[in-house]
């Protein structure tokens, strides 16, 4: 899937704000409801926020890195490699 890259770009800071007041709504809940799964093989909201938080540690650093390191004149399109592009249909 080919797309304007600007319009990915606001495509994902509207999701990305989307993400942050689900989150903040979490605030409001009771803790218990927070650490329950619904099943055992499931993970409990606080383990999907500190998996988020700990992998962010090595993600964040690496994507600044990459985009710092990239001379290349920004793209009028976007074009996902193959895996890319599965998760973006």
């Amino acid at each position: 899937m080919i797309i304007e890259t600007d319009k990915l770009i606001s495509e994902l800071i509207e999701i990305t704000k989307e993400n942050i007041t689900i989150v903040e709504d979490f605030i409001q809940r009771p803790f218990d409801d927070l650490k329950a799964k619904s099943n055992e093989n499931s993970w409990s909201v606080l383990e999907c926020i500190a998996h988020l938080n700990l992998f962010s540690e090595f993600y964040l650093p690496a994507l600044k890195k990459a985009i710092n390191k990239n001379i290349s004149p920004p793209s009028y399109f976007f074009y996902p490699s193959f895996t890319g592009n599965i998760w973006l249909n």
